[in-house]
């Protein structure tokens, strides 16, 4: 779809709230993209195939992309509490990691440490929810009037990708990392069909409900080439 997208010069969007959010644009404004040598930072969700990929996102806007592989270490994926780990690609100081905790840290539900700083950067349940929408709707809205996209093309295949990595990663791979390069271009995501989770009967209704009865992966319908 971005491919297309891209051929036919169509501007197009896709992420999570968070990544609009000032205090994204905050450590974008206090760390220079080329000098982020690693950060940890959390993201307090219930799970991680439904909200885990916000606290990803948020922190892409946060320092960029330039990704080379994702893992995501957890007990059970279909419940909070996992990490996932990023390792950035050389950008004048040496390749670097970053991990991303599944947990509040300092009554932040989304925050950042960037190069041991003394400092979180994020936001919490106090000033997330009743404000949150409104920056992305302005994208939305500056989008549609002057064609500008918030990220090119490519971003939103990174970005996009991390968070496949990842998926793969725990219920593929039982945690290895997975380079971006080596994702199949027909393989979306996984279904949790196949998965080592002990499943409830009400998450495995969850589960026919979001992704059918039939075992197996998803994959990309052809039909529209």
């Amino acid at each position: 779809m971005t491919e297309w997208a891209k051929e036919k010069k169509t501007p197009v969007m896709t992420g999570s709230s968070f990544e609009f959010l000032q205090s994204a644009e905050e450590v974008r404004s206090r760390f220079p993209h080329n000098s982020i040598t690693g950060y940890e930072s959390n993201n307090a969700t219930s799970d991680f195939y439904s909200h885990g990929v916000h606290g990803l996102l948020w922190t892409y806007a946060c320092v960029g992309g330039g990704i080379e592989a994702v893992s995501h270490k957890t007990k059970s994926w279909i419940k909070g509490g996992g990490n996932t780990y990023v390792i950035y690609k050389d950008r004048g100081n040496g390749p670097f990691r970053g991990v991303i905790r599944d947990i509040m840290i300092d009554k932040y539900l989304c925050g950042i440490k960037v190069d041991g700083s003394d400092r979180r950067f994020g936001f919490g349940p106090s000033n997330w929810d009743r404000y949150m929408w409104i920056h992305m709707l302005q994208s939305i809205e500056e989008m549609f009037a002057t064609g500008k996209m918030p990220n090119t093309h490519e971003e939103i295949v990174e970005k996009t990708s991390m968070f496949i990595a990842a998926f793969r990663s725990i219920i593929r791979e039982n945690g290895k990392l997975v380079t971006l390069s080596a994702l199949d271009e027909d393989w979306a995501i996984g279904t949790p069909w196949g998965h080592t989770a002990n499943l409830s009967l009400e998450e495995q209704n969850v589960f026919i409900k979001l992704f059918g009865e039939k075992k197996g992966e998803l994959r990309p319908d052809k039909t529209y080439g």
